[in-house]
């Protein structure tokens, strides 16, 4: 029975129509071709996973997954992202394959009420993992990947902006901080609030080039020559460590050319529980938020039981074809068929006629057809109406000798239709 929802899509759900879902599927294949040409291997995991496989390593905050449960109460979880469960592949069914695992996937993700009113609940997520080996050689190797990729699918204009998580969890490990305030500085960092860092710090006592840090943490200017001035602003080891990671990083991509796409930020903080070294994130214009995130999650395979470091990054596909679309940039388009007009008289020629198209070369037109009924003739009057049902499509004639002839618009086709070609080009036949 109808009913008043019947006809509509959840909030966040929306339908592909045939162009976008076109679109999309070439730019997947561009992305498996690079990944697969650079020695990674596509997994897949199950749409549905046990609710555990999230909450075991508080991954995802439960309000976030869309949860159901099976024949036996247990509760699943929609798939919310593509690294968790590759990590939990990597410490069960691929725990005894060769390190550093290379896998990478292209999946739906569903995630419930994430990112407020107005944001898709299910979009495609392509990623690509490292597993199980630590090396700034990697992690820069991810980097050139998601750039290799945007370039890939034509998106030229693209920044990266690289932080380490590890330097402010150094920096202010001996800071007398409560909880509170260990919650909300990041927060405020990441978001560059400077008056709500400056008021949350204004008590404490911490050196002049601790404040200094601070200052350029939210007002760098992105050069990566700040990282010899904070090596000397710091002497505690775990920041300094940090520092010193970024600059193997930093050599890594100046080798691969790749400094004129990045920049230096230490104020990215917003998933601090999540990373544990290296994070970034990738922009272009036209669109507000990032067309790619990543970063290294040392701790996410041990949750599963088997310690494996970790490094990858994630691309939205739904942002990339956005950006695209806003910079007037080309996109795939979906091929437009020629209508093939088949007379009743005609019908048993039209298995012949498919099976000789198989064999033609790749230039031969793809075929929609229509199908006339008896007594009805493919006179002038009726392939023009037929011209006006399908604007922008060439028409074609199947005539009783096998042949699609094309049909030119005013044109007068002559009975039996078995005249020469109307200077399309030549004429398809079985």
């Amino acid at each position: 029975m109808k009913t008043p929802w019947s006809i509509y899509t959840p909030d966040g759900m929306t339908d592909a129509l045939p162009d976008s879902c076109y679109a999309g599927r070439v730019l997947e294949d561009k992305l498996r071709q690079l990944f697969q040409a650079h020695a990674f291997r596509e997994i897949a995991s199950p749409g549905l996973e046990f609710a555990d496989v999230y909450s075991c390593g508080d991954f995802a905050r439960p309000e976030s997954l869309f949860k159901l449960t099976d024949a036996q109460g247990r509760l699943l979880a929609l798939r919310y992202d593509g690294t968790v469960p590759a990590a939990r592949m990597a410490a069960t069914v691929l725990r005894d394959q060769p390190l550093p695992l290379r896998l990478f996937y292209i999946e739906p993700m569903y995630r419930f009420g994430d990112q407020g009113g107005g944001r898709p609940k299910a979009f495609t997520q392509a990623g690509v993992e490292l597993l199980g080996q630590r090396s700034p050689w990697l992690d820069a190797e991810a980097i050139m990947l998601a750039v290799e990729a945007c370039r890939t699918l034509g998106l030229n204009q693209l920044q990266i902006s690289i932080g380490q998580v590890d330097f402010f969890r150094g920096l202010t490990a001996g800071w007398p901080l409560d909880p509170e305030m260990r919650r909300k500085l990041p927060q405020y960092i990441d978001q560059k609030n400077d008056m709500a860092v400056t008021a949350l710090l204004k008590d404490l006592s911490l050196q002049p080039d601790e404040r200094r840090i601070i200052d350029h943490l939210l007002n760098g200017s992105g050069e990566w020559s700040l990282l010899e001035e904070l090596f000397e602003l710091t002497t505690q080891p775990i920041a300094r460590a940090a520092l010193e990671d970024l600059k193997k990083i930093r050599s890594c991509l100046a080798k691969w050319q790749l400094l004129d796409f990045c920049s230096l930020d230490l104020s990215l903080l917003q998933d601090l529980d999540y990373y544990t070294g290296i994070v970034y994130k990738g922009f272009t214009y036209g669109v507000g938020t990032p067309v790619l995130s990543g970063g290294r999650y040392d701790r996410v395979v041990s949750a599963f039981g088997v310690d494996r470091p970790a490094t990858g990054f994630s691309l939205g596909m739904e942002i990339l074809m956005q950006a695209l679309q806003r910079q007037n940039l080309p996109r795939p388009q979906l091929p437009t068929p020629a209508v093939l007009v088949i007379p009743y008289e005609q019908l048993s020629l039209v298995p012949d006629f498919y099976k000789a198209q198989r064999t033609k070369s790749a230039g031969t037109p793809s075929f929609a057809c229509c199908f006339l009924s008896e007594g009805q003739q493919p006179d002038s009057l009726r392939l023009e109406q037929l011209a006006q049902n399908y604007p922008g499509q060439d028409l074609y004639l199947l005539t009783a000798d096998g042949q699609a002839r094309f049909w030119r618009l005013g044109q007068q086709p002559l009975p039996g239709l078995a005249q020469g070609s109307t200077g399309k080009g030549d004429d398809l036949h079985a």
